[in-house]
């Protein structure tokens, strides 16, 4: 285990310790390609602070995006999958650490 898993683990809990950023996550896992409007209805918050929280999760790379087929101006969110796997496996190896 090396210092960059260590504070990459680190970010990825501050990045999940607002209360709406962990439902939009949860949001996500079960509705995947989701839109902002999707999402801040879903979870009764307003536009502006669903942007910035998934600003957040995006910068940690634990979202990703994409744009819509049907209208190019929309933005779909879903999760990053491949790097969250990479991350359990780096929180893992920490907790097994003596």
């Amino acid at each position: 285990m090396n210092l960059q898993s260590i504070i990459t683990v680190g970010e990825i809990c501050k990045a999940l310790k607002q209360k709406d950023r962990i439902k939009i996550v949860k949001l996500l896992h079960s509705h995947p390609r989701s839109s902002v409007t999707s999402i801040y209805k879903a979870l009764k918050i307003g536009q502006t602070e669903c942007s910035a929280h998934l600003s957040i999760l995006r910068k940690n790379s634990l979202v990703i995006t994409e744009k819509s087929d049907k209208n190019y101006k929309e933005v779909l969110y879903s999760l990053n999958r491949n790097y969250l796997e990479k991350i359990e496996k780096s929180f893992n190896q920490i907790l097994s650490q003596n």
